[in-house]
């Protein structure tokens, strides 16, 4: 991959002083204006609705909905304003992801599509949500080719954000029902297909989400032990995949996505960030330019770089020989 400082040169050279002075402008708006709204709002509205329930007074009830009017007035505003900043650092990264994607991945074979998405049955295989998904959606389909040109070792890391809502329905008490969709799974999602199976099922996430049939595998790490859990069902093979360079990898990534979710079964690994979507900025300061897009850039390295210390440890894939 390109450095990061020429990432980030390239990042700014694509945000024109417009572009970079509207947004500079609406995050400060949205710190001046738009978070103490938001705050104000939502105490108004509580405040209001607390002392309408332990009133006694019935006169006084309008005058304390004014309150509440208040606060909701306010938090409508403040919505405004936020999203107005949201709204437009969407679109830059609508109109330039894929320059972006080609200066990052300079010198890699890959395929994106802004309206593709992994299929729902590879989410129910990697086991990161139930089976009962009733409505499906992703964007950013990205497949990068993370093995040499033409090489018969050659793999692909395909990654997407997903959406997956399981359906739930409640009725009153007039026999009214209402229907609703709660999110299961929302955020990146991809796999990795080698050309052998992993000799172990090794699961790892940053909660403790227990595997049928796995034993708790305890590292040398303390850190790793700290901020992920892992199982599996053989403790020495999860040992040879799990190498200082993984581990250290693992970590890095595990503090940008907060939420991350490992599966290695039969030949694939999968990796799963329930709550962060991959191609979108996620920390935003006062100033907008290059440094934004870094953690986008840092991620994708980490991703690639477990693939590529994974499939170059000869020890993980090695056949057993009988004597």
């Amino acid at each position: 991959m390109i450095s990061e400082e020429e990432f980030k040169n390239y990042i700014n050279s694509l945000i024109d002083e417009k572009t970079k002075d509207k947004i500079s402008g609406e995050a400060k708006r949205a710190k001046n204006l738009g978070y103490p709204f938001l705050i104000v709002g939502i105490s108004l509205t509580l405040i209001g609705f607390v002392l309408i329930f332990l009133s006694f007074n019935m006169f006084a009830v309008p005058i304390l909905m004014l309150f509440v009017f208040a606060g909701l007035v306010l938090i409508i505003i403040s919505a405004v304003i936020l999203g107005a900043k949201s709204a437009t650092i969407s679109k830059f990264e609508k109109e330039n992801i894929t320059k972006i994607l080609s200066k990052l991945l300079e010198g890699y074979d890959y395929y994106y599509n802004k309206g593709e998405f992994i299929n729902k049955e590879d989410l129910i295989k990697s086991g990161f949500c139930s089976n009962n998904i009733d409505r499906y959606s992703g964007e950013d389909y990205l497949k990068i080719n993370v093995a040499n040109r033409n090489s018969k070792n050659s793999i692909d890391l395909i990654i997407s954000d997903v959406y997956a809502e399981k359906e739930e329905t409640s009725t009153d008490d007039d026999g009214h029902t209402t229907t609703s969709y709660c999110t299961i799974y929302g955020g990146a999602f991809g796999y990795v297909q080698f050309n052998e199976p992993f000799k172990t099922n090794l699961f790892i996430n940053t909660y403790s989400h227990y595997a049928i049939g796995t034993q708790k595998v305890v590292l040398e790490d303390i850190e790793f032990n700290r901020r992920l859990k892992v199982r599996c069902d053989d403790q020495l093979e999860a040992r040879i995949i799990l190498t200082p360079d993984v581990m250290q990898k693992l970590k890095d990534l595990e503090r940008s996505f907060k939420n991350l979710e490992i599966a290695m079964l039969g030949t694939r690994l999968y990796i799963g960030a329930p709550s962060t979507n991959l191609f979108h900025v996620r920390s935003f300061k006062h100033s907008f330019d290059g440094e934004n897009f870094m953690q986008i850039y840092r991620d994708i390295r980490l991703i690639l770089g477990i693939i590529d210390e994974i499939k170059n440890n000869d020890k993980i894939f090695k056949k057993e020989v009988n004597v």
